[in-house]
């Protein structure tokens, strides 16, 4: 796409903006590009680039731009607010936390950091901490009712399930946030007869005009309930609806050339050339494979042992390959890449990653990561924990 020539920047500004609503980043990024040319030093340009950056799918560069607006302007909280975001979006919390709390330093009223920080310790497992800045939040803005959803997911996953309760109900009375409050009150309490929470979900099913993932959502909320009355067959109904997979065509060929590559260069000599690089820690359960394939469920299983926690899906393994920018275009770029990743790196990487395991439960024997994706990675993650 050609760009007309503009000088006026808050008119590229806006131009930017409209290409961003209408998912053209690449174009977005060009204006943006272009306005830091003119004005190097420009922090709005430089944010919104790494924000256009991140949607278009170029993780690193959109870290490297929110280094810059950090360092070109170490008191502004927005900088540090999007690196948090982003550490959030791709699950890596532990690596969110510190930007969030500079940006809390700076500007301890925002709602977007407060929520940043809900989020960070959500994740991390620390639903105290969780709740204590969503509250701050709400007390700011008490119309926001995402964020009372937000409070009621934390109390929920706490084992709070009455104080979710009433939050849910709240904001189904007042119509507010209705497809995550349906969701929350169907999971919240198990049912013995049909309620009318049942009737009134199948109805909103069949008026409202919405998009698939909230239709999903409804779908699931139905299953869970009818599933908990007995009503198995209507139940699995909803559920096969609910579990209509989102992602499109999954890039087989994309795939089958990766796993060729990986396994021409990762070899038993491979291993045995890196002996005792990683942790002896037999801490982690790491459960993967495809999406739907019933990862989630073999992690409830698991953490179902009073001896084991579930730490739900953490990103770490997929950012650390990430980070070291592998190249899998052939045999040979792939060696190289992989080969600048040293013993020091995968030690550190295994403590970090022990740390994040204990932010989550410092008393469970074992933790359980069920990325689904980690099989593209788990070479790596047999560097760190071998045993």
């Amino acid at each position: 796409m050609t760009l007309p020539k503009i000088n006026n920047l808050n008119a590229m500004f806006a131009q930017a903006a409209h290409l961003e609503a209408n998912g053209e980043f690449n174009d977005a990024i060009r204006i943006y590009e272009e306005i830091l040319k003119r004005d190097k030093k420009n922090i709005q340009a430089m944010n919104l680039l790494g924000l256009a950056q991140f949607q278009a799918g170029d993780t690193e560069l959109a870290i490297k731009c929110f280094e810059k607006a950090i360092k070109l302007s170490p008191k502004l909280a927005a900088s540090y607010n999007n690196m948090a975001a982003l550490y959030n979006k791709i699950k890596r919390p532990d690596k969110a936390l510190p930007y969030a709390l500079s940006s809390y330093k700076i500007d301890g009223n925002s709602i977007f950091t407060l929520t940043t920080l809900y989020h960070c310790y959500q994740d991390l497992g620390n639903a105290q901490k969780a709740i204590s800045f969503i509250k701050k939040a709400i007390e700011i803005d008490p119309s926001n009712a995402k964020n009372r959803i937000n409070l009621a997911q934390c109390y929920d996953s706490s084992g709070q399930a009455g104080e979710a309760e009433k939050i849910y109900q709240e904001l189904i009375d007042k119509q507010q946030e209705l497809i995550s409050a349906y969701e929350g009150m169907s999971r919240c309490k198990k049912y013995k007869n049909r309620p009318d929470l049942l009737d009134a979900i199948e109805e909103y099913i069949k008026t409202a005009k919405l998009p698939d993932t909230e239709l999903k959502s409804l779908h699931r909320a139905a299953g869970k309930i009818l599933n908990d009355i007995g009503d198995y067959e209507n139940a699995f109904k909803h559920f096969s609806v609910s579990k209509t997979p989102e992602w499109g065509t999954l890039r087989a060929d994309f795939f089958e050339k990766q796993v060729e590559l990986l396994t021409e260069v990762i070899t038993p000599d491979f291993f045995k050339e890196r002996e005792n690089w990683g942790s002896s820690s037999r801490r982690p359960i790491f459960v993967f494979g495809m999406p739907r394939s019933g990862t989630t469920l073999t992690e409830q299983i698991l953490s179902s042992h009073p001896k084991v926690h579930g730490a739900d899906e953490l990103g770490f393994f997929i950012s650390m390959a990430q980070e070291a920018e592998l190249d899998c275009s052939n045999t040979h770029t792939l060696e190289y890449s992989i080969s600048r990743i040293k013993k020091k790196d995968v030690q550190e990487a295994a403590k970090e990653y022990l740390k994040i395991l204990n932010a989550h439960s410092n008393s469970a024997d074992h933790v359980v990561d069920k990325m689904p994706l980690n099989f593209e990675v788990l070479w790596l993650m047999a560097l760190a924990f071998p045993k």
